[in-house]
Formats: C-alpha cells, structure tokens, sequence
C-alpha cells in the first residue's frame, strides 16, 4: 500500500510505502518512512478540522500485514494489547512492528525511528513518475507524445457494488492507451490516485492527434495534458488530469480484430488449447466444443472473430445464437462462449477488445443481448451481470452468478422472465 501524506513539521507532501494503518480512537495513524528516511506516525486527518492529510494512492494490501479487526467496544483494545499505554483497536501492517510492542508504542508516542528495512511497491514492467526528472524522461522516451491519438480510457472507481453491497475496494484509477506513431510506440498511462479529469475529445473535423504534452509533478502528485504548457493549468485546451501517482509502459503492437477465416482453424485450436490449459475450470476439451459450434446452424462466422498480430493469431472470442425460454416461447439472442487469450498475452487488454468488437458486431446485426458463463468478477468489468438480476435463470442453477447477461440496447431484457441453457 502507497499514500500521499503531509508532514506537518516541514508543510511539505511527500509519498510512502505504508508499514501499518493503526485506528487508536478518534484519529487513524499511519506509521510511513518520512522523507528523512525515518519511520514515524502519521495523523490521518488534521486534528480540529479534519482535513485529509494523508490520501491514499495504491491499496493492494502486502501479504505480509497481519489484520487485526476493529473492536467496537472503546474499553477493549485488541487482542494480546489490553494493557498496551496507547490505544489500539484495530491493527493493519506488518506482523514484525506488531510483534515488537517496545518499537510500536515509541512509534504511537511520535518518536522517528531509523530502519534498514526496504520497501517495494512498484509493479514488474513500469515506470514510476515520483519527481520532475521522471516526468521529463516520460516526455524524452515518448516524443512528448508527438502524433499519437488517445485511443481509449477507462476509469476505476473506489467505491463499487460487491454481492449487492457499496464498499471501497480500491482507489480511483484512470488509464489511458496512446496509440503509436512514427515517433513512439504505443504507451499505457496508469493513474492512481485520480483527484480530477477533464476529458476533452477533438472538435468536428479534427482527427485527434496530439502534437504536444506536458507532465508536472508538484507536491507528490502529477498534473497532465495532453497539450504543451508551461505549467499546470486547469484552463488548458486539451484533456488533463491531476492524480497522486502515475506509472506507465510501452505496449506492444495491438493485434487486428477479424472475422475467422477456415484458414485459421489450426491455429485458433491450438490457440483455445494453450489458453485452457491452466485455466481453473478448464478440462482439455474446448477446442473440441469450438469445432462441434461450427458445425451447428447456430453458429454466425460473422460472430467468430480472432485477434490477430501480424500474421499469430493470439486470441478468439464466438458468439453463437441461443434461446431464453418464456412463457410466451422463445427469444432468439446469443451466448459467448469460448473467449481465448494466448498465455502470452495476458493481461494486454486483448480480451476486452475482442468482446468489445464482437459485441458492437452483434448489435449492428439486430441482437438485444449476451448471455455466457464465467467468473462474475472478471466478467463484471466488461459490464456483464448475473442473469438472473435480469428475470433469466439458468436452468441448472436458476441464482446461479456465474450465468452472466449484457444487454446490448438500453432496457433490452426488461420484461423478459425465463431459462437459459448455455455452457
């Protein structure tokens, strides 16, 4: 876990791996490795006015931290703490400051202690923007971004809906993909931390390519745009962001999403076969299932599509015609099933394209909606839902959550009750 804070001895901000998070009554306190290199307890909101002084950036817990839970009773600190001389009713950080109740409590009592002990919270394959120097060789290695076009951007936010419950779950993240040009490859922006966007596309008969952008890093948060500034400037004419973090990373090239052709069976079999193999629910036998779709009158080869990198092909996505029975009878939509990406490119955001096109497709052909199995989690984030939140059940598992619908127009399944039958 990483957070932006303010060390109020010096009025500066400054970023730090956190050690614990520590509820010891009114005031949450962070222990976090103060710029002078120390560690050190840090108030979470501004005593009187409650303001926020320390912002959280990135929230993926270490598996080393040991988690205590909140104990609600104020006369009750937590276990193995009930005679400890600082309140303790809830504990989040590593087992090793838990342990050592000398180093805890001097820490509680706002002492600065030296450490050797090192941190790291960066993720393999990126660069990490934490100083001006970083943002200018940002700018060096990408051009200044110079003829790219800002091809997509999705947003994550904190707060979402788990098993019908609003909770935190992480912090607001934006990223956004560069497509490359003469000048620069490809390039993943990946902001943390967002504070503010202001999303600004082309005007009529502009074709979007940037020319210039800017990137500042001001009091341990960024300020972008794509737009050549001298400085951070909210009145700017293009898109900018202000987030607390940024990481980014050059992408490969993104492969060509088309129609399968018979001339790409071998491959895409031998595609489906990788993909599956260490797959939890995989069992060896789904190019075979790819084989057996073809050969029945509900398949549509305009709906059986491949990703494909210069000639590889590394990824396939089939939507197939199936039925939801109703009381009234049956309506025709379809089911996706498979979807593969080869083990190689995981995680390169070939799968979202490849459901995103195969989807567009599927509307432009009149189809009102999409049904498939599969891991709600994954599946939520390319806006599918459990069925059955929308009247249709499955008919071997009529709550089952992992039977999953898009509709493709607004409304589309509105008044529809009954079964389906997909694997």
């Amino acid at each position: 876990m990483r957070v932006r804070a303010f060390d109020q001895d010096n009025g500066t901000w400054f970023q730090s791996h956190v050690l614990a998070c520590i509820n010891s009554g009114w005031y949450r306190k962070y222990i976090l490795i103060a710029p002078c290199g120390n560690m050190k307890a840090f108030d979470g909101l501004e005593r009187g006015n409650c303001n926020a002084l320390v912002q959280r950036v990135m929230t993926d817990i270490p598996t080393e931290w040991a988690l205590l839970p909140y104990t609600h009773d104020v006369n009750k600190q937590v276990t193995g703490f009930e005679d400890f001389p600082e309140r303790l009713y809830c504990y989040h950080g590593y087992a090793w400051l838990l342990e050592d109740k000398h180093l805890l409590l001097r820490l509680l009592q706002g002492k600065a202690i030296p450490t050797d002990k090192s941190f790291n919270d960066k993720l393999p394959g990126w660069h990490y923007v934490y100083t001006q120097q970083d943002a200018d060789d940002f700018l060096a290695n990408t051009c200044d971004l110079h003829d790219t076009v800002l091809g997509s951007l999705s947003y994550t936010g904190a707060w979402q809906v788990k098993d019908g419950r609003l909770g935190e779950h992480g912090g607001e993240c934006v990223t956004m993909l560069f497509e490359g040009s003469p000048w620069c490859k490809s390039v993943e922006l990946a902001f943390d931390g967002v504070t503010a966007l202001n999303l600004r596309p082309p005007p009529d008969g502009y074709d979007g390519i940037i020319l210039d952008s800017s990137l500042f890093v001001q009091d341990a948060q960024v300020f972008f745009a794509d737009d050549r500034i001298e400085k951070p400037d909210t009145n700017c004419n293009g898109t900018w962001i202000t987030a607390h973090s940024l990481r980014w990373r050059f992408v490969p090239d993104f492969p060509l999403i088309r129609q399968e052709q018979p001339a790409d069976y071998p491959a895409v079999h031998a595609l489906v076969e990788a993909a599956f193999a260490t797959a939890a629910h995989g069992d060896g036998t789904e190019a075979d299932y790819l084989r057996a779709l073809r050969e029945k009158d509900t398949f549509i080869p305009a709906l059986s599509l491949v990703a494909d990198l210069y000639g590889k092909i590394v990824g396939q996505v089939t939507l197939t015609r199936t039925n939801i029975t109703t009381p009234k009878g049956e309506i025709t939509q379809l089911a996706l099933s498979p979807l593969s990406v080869h083990p190689d490119y995981f995680r390169q955001g070939i799968a979202r394209a490849l459901v995103n096109h195969a989807l567009g497709m599927a509307r432009q052909l009149g189809y009102k909606a999409v049904f498939l199995c599969g891991e709600p989690e994954v599946y939520t984030r390319l806006g599918f839902a459990p069925s059955h939140s929308f009247g249709i059940h499955h008919v071997d598992d009529p709550l089952a959550d992992w039977c999953m619908a898009r509709e493709l127009t607004r409304d589309a399944l509105v008044g529809i009750t009954g079964t389906i039958d997909i694997e």
